[in-house]
């Protein structure tokens, strides 16, 4: 009997040899593809970025991160379209990592698809709820269709978070004002105005939105 149990043995060991040294060479390509890369966007070279970025969703198509450095790519080209589909595959393979969704979600204020923006917002800050960024943006997203409730909800968390935070001071003030809270809104400004800063309307619809590349995170 031991002598029939081993080859299966070994064949078991060979397989978990097999394994490990495929995870291995997995993980040095995505290291390798993950310097690359990230060196590129620091130098501001987009077009290298896509083209080394497609090179990797190419051989690790199932790669979260790869498409999300794709659509960043496309994004900063303003090949839009191209920056769409790459960020919604790129939040149906990794949909546990915010910063994708955050991608997604800028995308689509820049294609002026506001009610999908705010779903990756939330999307977003359901995974993390200390996203600051995310939470101004859903607060401005929901200001520029008219939804003030839900926009102050989104600046209280903001300042929750940062109680100094000028932008989201000054989103309340805005809203304030459209609600008719005039006295809100005066104390406010004073606030701002007693620590020297003043206000640039964040509530108002941009023409063009700009698309901010996704922060670099550990390749899986």
């Amino acid at each position: 009997t031991g002598r029939a149990a081993a080859p299966a043995v070994r064949a078991a060991g060979q397989a978990a040899a097999a394994a490990a040294s495929a995870e291995a060479s997995a993980r040095a390509l995505d290291e390798e593809f993950a310097a690359k890369v990230q060196a590129l966007r620091d130098a501001g070279n987009w077009n290298v970025v896509v083209l080394q970025a497609s090179e990797w969703t190419r051989r690790q198509p199932a790669n979260a991160i790869a498409w999300g450095h794709l659509s960043a790519g496309y994004a900063r080209l303003r090949q839009l379209d191209d920056a769409y589909e790459t960020a919604r595959t790129a939040v149906q393979l990794g949909p546990e990592y915010p910063h994708l969704w955050r991608n997604l979600e800028q995308v689509n204020q820049a294609l002026n698809l506001p009610d999908e923006a705010i779903d990756a917002y939330q999307r977003a800050v359901a995974l993390n709820d200390r996203d600051v960024e995310s939470l101004a943006q859903l607060a401005v997203v929901n200001a520029q269709l008219g939804r003030l409730p839900e926009a102050r909800g989104a600046f209280d968390r903001v300042l929750a978070l940062s109680p100094e935070d000028t932008e989201a001071l000054c989103g309340q003030a805005s809203i304030a004002l459209r609600q008719g809270r005039g006295k809100d809104a005066d104390a406010i400004q004073q606030q701002l105005k007693a620590s020297g800063r003043g206000c640039v309307d964040r509530s108002a619809p941009a023409a063009a939105p700009t698309v901010r590349a996704a922060p670099p995170v550990p390749a899986v």
